[in-house]
């Protein structure tokens, strides 16, 4: 479970164990995921590791063939949100907080489809699940002037404000 220490994540670990699975938990939160494994013992395994890493995502699927019996689904709850104007007060939202946004969204949670595809080709049942939720302000709606959008002409017959 990518992203498992907490939030949607955590919640679905919550559920996979009340329904007498085991989890493997990889995520960089390192106090929300050590306490999840405490919460469920012997029935989690936390794993301190970045989605867009393999050797990270490597490491956490070894465990769960290893120690947990094999790996028999996935389920993709890491995300970041893009919570910050692309035009703030002072300059332009720089590239290299959109490319982890990216790098994390797209490129972890494909990453960790890959690999833990692989580790459960052999099985007769295999599931993946790809999931995303965000509480964040959508900032992006007011990063921008008004009067710098374009505008839409109404259509014909359409009144007008």
């Amino acid at each position: 479970m990518t992203g498992g220490a907490s939030g949607l994540g955590g919640a679905a670990v919550d559920m996979v164990v009340a329904a007498g699975g085991r989890v493997v938990v990889i995520d960089l939160n390192d106090e929300a995921g050590r306490a999840k494994e405490a919460g469920h013992r012997g029935a989690v395994r936390f794993v301190k590791g970045d989605v867009t890493v393999e050797g990270d995502v490597q490491r956490a699927i070894g465990i769960a063939a290893g120690e947990l019996g094999g790996v028999h689904g996935l389920v993709n709850a890491a995300g970041i949100p893009a919570a910050e104007r692309v035009l703030p007060k002072d300059g332009i939202q720089p590239l290299e907080h959109f490319e982890r946004v990216i790098r994390v969204n797209l490129i972890g949670t494909f990453n960790a489809i890959r690999l833990a595809g692989a580790a459960m080709a052999s099985n007769e049942a295999n599931r993946a699940v790809n999931a995303a939720s965000s509480s964040t302000p959508r900032p992006w709606r007011r990063s921008m002037d008004r009067s710098a959008r374009p505008r839409t002409p109404p259509r014909k017959g359409a009144s007008s404000p």
